[in-house]
This record gives C-alpha cells, sequence and structure tokens, in this order.
C-alpha cells in the first residue's frame, strides 16, 4: 500500500520526526527533523532506493547477532541469527500496536492482545536515519492495516465444510498441534456448525492469540485466510 509523502520542497523533503514511546508515555524524538532531509529531487533515483530501505532493514550488534526485518505485504518478516541459534518469524500486521515501546537499547512493537512484545529491533542500527525510516514506514503499515483488521464480521458468505476441512488438515500436518491447540478446537468447533457467527468469531479471537506463531499458519495453511473473505475453495488454486 502506498502513501502520499510530503511535496518536495527546494529539492528537499521533510518527514516529522518519530517520538518514541516510553511506557506508554511520549518521550523525546529519536532524531531531528533535519536527520531526515535527504536531497530528493524529482525523479531522483536515490528516491526508490529511500522507499526500498523503508520497508527492508538489517542490524548487527556485536553480542547478539544480526536481525533482519521485512515488510511483506501485510506482515513483517523477522530474521535472527545469532550464537544461540537461529530464529525465523512472521507476524499479521494487524495485530501489532503502532505504539512502539523502548526498553534500554532496544524498541519492541508489542501484541495489541496480550501486550507480548513481537518485533524486537536495536535502537539506531545500522544508523539513525535507516533505523527511524524503517519504524516510520512500520507504524504507518500498521495503522492501515488496522482497518483490514479480521473479523467475523468480514465473512458474508457461507462457509463451505471442505474449507474447514481442509484448512484443519493442513494445519494439523504442517504445524506442531501444541502450538495452535486453541485455534484447532475453534476450528473444529466451527467445522460442527459452519453458520456460527459466535463460533467464527471464536476462529478469529483465537488466530490473534497466536502472536508470532501466526507465521506458520498462514504459511502452512493459506485456506485460513480464505475463511475470513467471500473467497471460495475453488477460487484458492
Amino acid at each position: 500500500t502506498s502513501r502520499t509523502m510530503p511535496k518536495p520542497c527546494n529539492g528537499r523533503r521533510t518527514v516529522p520526526s518519530l517520538r518514541t514511546f516510553v511506557d506508554g508515555h511520549l518521550d523525546g524524538p529519536f532524531l531531528s527533523e533535519a536527520a531526515y532531509n535527504t536531497p530528493q529531487l524529482p525523479g531522483d533515483p536515490r528516491a526508490a532506493a529511500f522507499s526500498t530501505m523503508s520497508t527492508k532493514i538489517v542490524q548487527k550488534h556485536p553480542v547478539k547477532g544480526t536481525r533482519a526485518f521485512e515488510l511483506v505485504n501485510d506482515t513483517i518478516e523477522y530474521r535472527v541469527k545469532s550464537v544461540f541459534g537461529d530464529e525465523e518469524l512472521t507476524v499479521v500486521l494487524s495485530v501489532l500496536d503502532p505504539k512502539p515501546v523502548t526498553k534500554g537499547s532496544m524498541l519492541h512493537f508489542v501484541s495489541e492482545v496480550n501486550r507480548e512484545p513481537l518485533v524486537k529491533m536495536f535502537v539506531d542500527k545500522p544508523d539513525a536515519a535507516t533505523f527511524n525510516a524503517f519504524v516510520e514506514t512500520l507504524i504507518n503499515r500498521i495503522k492501515e492495516e488496522d482497518f483490514g483488521r479480521l473479523a467475523a464480521s468480514n465473512r458474508e458468505s457461507a462457509i463451505p465444510p471442505a474449507q474447514l476441512d481442509t484448512t484443519i488438515q493442513m494445519l494439523e500436518t504442517y504445524v506442531h498441534s501444541s502450538d495452535i491447540s486453541g485455534l484447532l478446537d475453534a476450528l473444529r468447533n466451527l467445522r460442527e456448525a459452519p453458520e456460527d457467527r459466535e463460533g467464527l468469531a471464536r476462529v478469529v479471537d483465537a488466530f490473534n492469540e497466536l502472536g508470532p506463531r501466526q507465521g506458520p499458519v498462514l504459511t502452512y495453511a493459506p485456506f485460513f485466510m480464505s475463511l475470513l473473505s467471500s473467497v471460495e475453495l475453488d477460487d484458492l488454486a
């Protein structure tokens, strides 16, 4: 989703400085507005490069290793490499609170469901300007996705039993059942009564509570998202 940037003025653009939230309260700016005044004339190839950098960032820490973040459609992909092991996560943007929280040298985006930190970033790495550009983009993308938050009301048509059967089978095959037991229970109950709107709402609630475990659900069971739209099974080929 694109958004309108401030119009260039004398060949320079100004992006409002970001402010960080500490324990829910506004603190000082990450850095001055002057840091954002990168020369950018119409047609300047650096504009495209800046846009790319704002949706992808790689951070390195001498002790905690490397963290790479990339905004992909309605998710943020998060890869960590350290001496403690490698980890890959995918978090749906609509479950994140757009107000980041700082804790020491870290900045967290937390779940709006249980306040658990889901995205953990090193402040000002690889540099303050790149960091702030990415965080600003992430905040705006979260706010945009909030309008498309998963809700049972998004699904207007009846849910074919085959859709539920396929979704449950995919999840049972490719995802550890213990990691998504609440979601599986909700889906099985909905299978018994596909027209139950409250049952569909419980599926949505169970999905939202998964936090970083939403990634495997979306990866291995793309049919799941069809439960929240008027997409039929045959349209997902």
